[in-house]
């Protein structure tokens, strides 16, 4: 959408937004969409579906998890998605809505936040590469300077929001604060995330039950 143009009444953006394509970038008038509400379903997310193969591949890898019809699929197939759908938020398909008199494709998911008045959210990128198995050697390694220690870590950290602290401030990291992160201050990043934690105990027993849900991941 042009950088002068506003959301129809019925959508706002989703201010918890940490990266992806954020609405605050504007490059040569156009502002990005990236994940926007519907006002009266707060509890869900409206997610553009980005063009090119990144976008149906998203489409693809949500209908395939959440497809009543398994039967295209092995035994063992259906039981890895019926698994991999406990790890992702719940899937409600495909919307066409109308901004400014265009339509853009979104797909609809479930706000895994919204029950929290204060979510504390850190976006993390899980994998040793972020780039398509297609893509091109300049692609390739355009991504790989973005996060030198993405390979030895498995994940990159995009950045945090923590809701106000008794200030009233929100504290708030991005992307280039995530890309700095090396093995000498990748735990120091953690511990500037729980930061929002108010004991010592709690925090011990958040980053038990963090622990616990990854290695289901892990185990899956």
């Amino acid at each position: 959408m042009y950088e002068n143009e506003e959301l129809p009444a019925t959508l706002e953006w989703y201010k918890d937004q940490i990266a992806g394509h954020h609405p605050s970038v504007v490059k040569n008038g156009i502002r990005q969409i990236g994940i926007v509400k519907e006002r009266g379903k707060e509890q869900n997310l409206l997610k553009l579906v980005q063009d090119g193969m990144r976008g149906i591949s998203e489409v693809q890898f949500y209908d395939s998890i959440f497809q009543k019809d398994q039967s295209n699929h092995t035994k063992a197939q259906a039981v890895a998605l019926e698994g991999l759908r406990n790890f992702v938020p719940h899937y409600f398909g495909k919307r066409v809505i109308e901004i400014a008199s265009r339509s853009y494709e979104f797909i609809e998911l479930e706000d895994i936040t919204y029950p929290f008045k204060k979510p504390c959210i850190m976006d993390i990128k899980i994998g040793k590469v972020t780039y398509d198995p297609d893509a091109s050697e300049d692609k390739k390694y355009t991504e790989s300077i973005k996060c030198p220690h993405q390979k030895e870590f498995g994940f990159r950290i995009l950045g945090y929001r923590l809701h106000p602290d008794e200030k009233g401030q929100v504290r708030v990291q991005d992307k280039n604060w995530g890309r700095t992160r090396t093995p000498e201050n990748i735990q120091a990043a953690f511990n500037d995330y729980f930061q929002a934690i108010p004991t010592p105990k709690l925090k011990s027993d958040a980053i038990k039950i963090f622990r616990k849900e990854l290695s289901k991941i892990s185990e899956w």
